[in-house]
């Protein structure tokens, strides 16, 4: 690959890890009423698709699918964002001439104090607080994205 091509290749994957920086921030900042509106809506669109005769169930029953998957998912939500993060972060550090370790350290580490400043920077939305448990999925997902950025060519020519 070229220089240019190299640079703006590079350019593009830190422009993806700022947005999906601004994804996640964009989320926490949302107070609580708005945040649980917003994933009880993907919590219905999911119960449509897993809950076989679920228009034709009784508003009640229909609810009652819908609470039941609305925690999972708040839940999935923090995983998948971070897992992004983990992916994009590890792919655009494999761009720069640092040794493998260093970068999976990087990124580790970048994606951890992110997600402790998600969960503070929440803390400080009405209705909203700081759980270890978000914490703990933001970091697994931020892992398997790591991890999955290995499945990508360049990367692993990289070194990872």
């Amino acid at each position: 690959m070229n220089i240019r091509k190299s640079s703006c290749v590079k350019t593009a994957l830190w422009l993806l890890v700022l947005l999906n920086l601004a994804a996640i921030f964009y989320f926490s900042a949302q107070p609580g009423p708005e945040s649980s509106r917003q994933s009880r809506r993907v919590a219905e669109a999911a119960a449509r698709v897993l809950v076989d005769g679920f228009e034709g169930l009784p508003a009640k029953d229909q609810a009652a699918h819908i609470a039941r998957i609305h925690f999972p998912v708040r839940k999935a939500a923090h995983f998948l964002l971070f897992a992004a993060l983990g992916f994009l972060l590890l792919l655009a550090l494999s761009r720069h001439p640092l040794p493998r370790a260093r970068r999976i350290l990087l990124a580790a580490l970048a994606c951890v104090i992110y997600a402790v400043l998600d969960e503070a920077h929440q803390s400080l939305v009405p209705e909203r607080s700081f759980t270890l448990l978000d914490i703990l999925l933001d970091t697994g997902g931020s892992l398997l994205g790591m991890a999955l950025s290995f499945l990508v060519p360049s990367a692993r020519r990289a070194g990872g």
